[in-house]
């Protein structure tokens, strides 16, 4: 057993180590985390690579995104993961507006 690890190459222990702290990572935010119970893309709830495929490839239409999936998913929609804190609210325009002018 010791001969097997001796022999390792470096980039197999490191993956050895990286591989199941990022897919328990995963596996936390989807199944276990207190956000994991609102909607949204799975994709953008594990990982940051979501919102910025829309920023990169689509030159900022993030924000569109967001809209499309407030009006599949509703008010509530899991969007990205920045602190694992972040839950969009999609209020009407008319509070918006009432808001600013008081």
């Amino acid at each position: 057993m010791m001969d097997i690890i001796l022999n390792a190459t470096p980039m197999s222990l490191i993956l050895s180590v990286v591989v199941p702290v990022v897919a328990g990572g995963a596996i936390y935010r989807l199944l276990f985390h207190p956000l994991a119970r609102f909607p949204g893309p799975k994709l953008a709830a594990v990982t940051t690579l979501y919102e910025g495929f829309y920023d990169i490839v689509y030159q900022g239409k993030y924000i569109w995104q967001i809209e499309k999936m407030h009006k599949k998913h509703g008010k509530l929609s899991r969007s990205k993961t920045y602190g694992q804190k972040d839950i969009p609210f999609q209020r009407p325009i008319s509070s918006r507006c009432h808001e600013c002018s008081g």
